[in-house]
């Protein structure tokens, strides 16, 4: 199994490092997928933009998930100028797979989706032709933002007044073993979605400690990383996050980030 190294990761995998069945390793978003697809992974948490992209796509397990319903510190965008001014957007390697989540809201709210640019040094922020506004996933910039970069749009709260749902960033994706029986499939599936519920609810449980023993580590002051974990961010996957989905997949679509809206397979759908 594998996870993002960040800090919101920690309250669904609280105890999984010490399960003798299962490896659990840290990745790069962007990394993941092209694994599981590989076979490499029994399961990934997973940005939900993949669960669209992968051939053949992966199942989700519904014990867990990474969500909010308002303001989110899950992703950032930081601006220099009047956010309906923004028309290119810069982003690192390791965050463009969550960035449709402001090529929609800016598509939505604007009328125009900002060209997407890669963010791999400093040199990227400097000059003429550096980006409005920058994106980022997970707990700081992969590359150091110059002070004018001072506008901080909040995504998660933009896309809750947009769409009345909660955003849903990743989730627990699993791949079917084509060497195995169906019902194979299935038991090895209901085996991971009891570790990975069971995972989900010590986290929830000890939220606020994690984030007071471990906030330094990924940058954070204790005090924010108590909110964003205790406040900000959802990990229970429920109907609304479902729709959710379903939403982000069909303006995705709307805006040419799909080609198709592909049907959801939820292990716990019979």
């Amino acid at each position: 199994m594998a996870v993002p190294p960040f800090l919101h990761v920690l309250p669904l995998i609280d105890g999984l490092v010490r399960e003798e069945r299962l490896t659990l390793l840290r990745d790069a978003p962007g990394q993941m997928a092209a694994k599981l697809a590989a076979g490499r992974l029994d399961a990934a948490l997973l940005p939900v933009i993949a669960l669209q992209q992968m051939d053949p796509p992966p199942a989700v397990l519904t014990e867990a998930c990474i969500a909010s319903d308002g303001p989110t510190d899950v992703v950032r965008l930081v601006s220099r100028v009047d956010p309906a001014t923004v028309r290119v957007l810069g982003a690192d390697p390791d965050s463009r797979i969550h960035a449709p989540i402001a090529t929609i809201l800016w598509a939505e709210s604007f009328g125009r989706a900002p060209a997407l640019r890669s963010i791999e040094a400093p040199d990227d922020l400097r000059g003429h032709h550096r980006p409005h506004a920058v994106f980022y996933a997970g707990d700081r910039p992969s590359v150091p933002l110059p002070r004018e970069y001072a506008l901080q749009v909040n995504l998660g709260e933009a896309w809750r007044e947009l769409t009345e749902v909660p955003f849903v960033y990743a989730v627990w994706a699993i791949r079917q073993d084509p060497d195995l029986a169906p019902a194979a499939n299935r038991a090895r599936a209901a085996a991971l979605g009891r570790l990975v519920g069971a995972a989900r609810e010590r986290g929830m449980a000890r939220a606020e400690e994690i984030a007071a023993v471990l906030a330094p580590r990924f940058g954070w002051d204790v005090p924010s990383a108590v909110r964003s974990l205790t406040e900000r961010t959802q990990y229970k996957f429920t109907h609304d996050h479902r729709r959710g989905l379903e939403t982000f997949f069909k303006l995705a679509h709307r805006h040419k980030l799909l080609p198709e809206v592909r049907p959801v397979a939820y292990v716990d759908d019979p």
